[in-house]
């Protein structure tokens, strides 16, 4: 369940490098991407994230039910 604006900013970002950055074949518009979405995290979300925070572990972008396999799927809280 996303009940926090920084959960909600850090799902956003984690779905667009899915849905985009994984894509992208060349360095420098993947660095032009990643650029752009830490100035629109900042614009739409007010935090001031760096990309070494975000992408080098200081807040795992993890989104998933790994925890518990016996949940039904129905129950499954993302």
């Amino acid at each position: 369940m996303v009940n926090k604006t920084e959960t909600l900013a850090k799902l956003w970002i984690h779905e667009t490098c899915r849905v985009f950055h994984d894509r992208l074949i060349d360095e420098n518009d993947r660095n032009w991407f990643l650029d752009t979405l830490m100035k629109s995290t900042f614009v739409w979300f007010k935090f001031d994230w760096s990309k070494a925070l975000i992408f080098d572990g200081e807040l795992p972008l993890l989104f998933g039910d790994y925890l518990d396999k016996n949940i039904e799927i129905s129950e499954r809280l993302y």
